[in-house]
């Protein structure tokens, strides 16, 4: 029985949260077991890439790679600001440039825009893979003798990957570069630095590079813009950019908050970014999201944010009926946004059926 690309990225999906959670809970060996587990499921997204170009790519592997990518990448950089690997505005940095240029390749299919992602913009996902596990590995195995070698032997792997491809197929893979080039970066950083300023710097480095693509994108998509006689309506662009933008900021920040489980803010930015590959793609498919759920899921969100912050900053001004514990608060906050994910799932998925896509 021959594995398909889209059984792959639902393995990938499934397993995530494991390596996250063992990152959070575990010590510093079971660190290291969470580092492995992210590589081995990290690797999945290469190989289900190659067989959805061997076989063929599906509409329904189109709609759960990028879902699977984003899920990926929040299971991956929240647990190192909950656990110290990494600074909480560096990974806020890093995670919310992917809301922003998911609601903006939303907005440019409304209205029918076909925009050519910049070429190192395709391998942000790639890049941002081994940023995440080189940033785990470098704060558990602190030595840096080890470490070098460790980098070392890994930079003569991937070059001798990149050698033999050039003679095989006679032609320069870009992600093979893009590897060489990371893993490279890594050990000469390495080399001079402690451990926080190569987390730090080569942090910096990643977020430079991602955000250098989202610029790229913004300005394709404010030029062409107005070469569309489709249009977005005000509602939907203000609906967007508080669910896109200012929760996911605002949720992203409860990650520093005491009393409140870490896995709610984890889990509804997982969704939060599900939600907006899903977004992609019913937009693609010429379908928008009713305004009117997605009006009252946010309102409600901000609510609950909102009662959230003020019982941290103003504990001694809590009126009776909110005077409850925060955890509460959280539940409240991931449930809706899961009921939400669920029916929005459930209604275009039924929708694209029959549609026969």
């Amino acid at each position: 029985m021959r594995i398909t690309a889209n059984q792959l990225t639902l393995f990938r999906i499934v397993l995530i949260p494991i390596p996250c959670a063992i990152l959070i809970m575990g010590g510093q060996e079971a660190k290291l077991v969470a580092w492995a587990l992210y590589i081995a499921i990290g690797i999945t997204d290469f190989f289900d890439g190659m067989l959805a170009r061997k076989y063929g790519s599906t509409k329904l592997g189109s709609l759960l790679d990028p879902i699977a990518d984003k899920i990926y990448i929040a299971l991956l950089f929240l647990p190192m600001a909950v656990t110290g690997i990494a600074p909480l505005w560096l990974v806020i940095a890093l995670l919310i440039r992917d809301p922003i240029v998911t609601s903006l390749r939303s907005l440019s299919q409304i209205r029918g825009l076909v925009l050519k992602t910049a070429s190192f913009a395709q391998y942000k996902t790639a890049i941002e893979m081994i940023t995440g596990g080189y940033m785990i590995w470098v704060f558990v195995v602190p030595d840096k003798k080890t470490t070098l070698i460790a980098m070392f032997v890994v930079f003569l792997l991937c070059l001798g990957w990149f050698i033999a491809y050039w003679i095989w197929k006679k032609k320069i893979h870009p992600r093979l570069v893009t590897l060489v080039g990371m893993v490279a970066l890594a050990l000469g950083i390495r080399a001079v630095l402690s451990v926080e300023t190569t987390i730090l710097v080569y942090g910096l480095v990643v977020l430079l590079v991602t955000w250098v693509s989202a610029i790229h994108y913004i300005i394709i998509v404010g030029m062409n813009y107005s070469s569309s006689n489709a249009k977005a309506s005000i509602d939907w662009i203000i609906s967007t950019f508080l669910e896109s933008v200012v929760i996911f900021f605002f949720v992203l920040i409860l990650l520093d908050i005491d009393g409140l489980p870490v896995w709610v803010p984890i889990g509804v930015i997982s969704l939060e970014l599900a939600l907006g590959a899903f977004d992609n793609f019913i937009t693609s498919e010429r379908m928008i999201r009713n305004r009117m759920g997605t009006w009252c899921k946010v309102l409600l969100q901000l609510l609950i944010i909102g009662i959230i912050l003020f019982k941290v900053y103003y504990p001694s001004k809590i009126p009776f009926f909110i005077d409850y514990e925060i955890w509460v608060d959280g539940y409240l906050l991931f449930g809706i946004t899961m009921l939400y994910f669920i029916f929005i799932a459930t209604k275009y998925s039924r929708n694209l059926v029959a549609k026969k896509i």
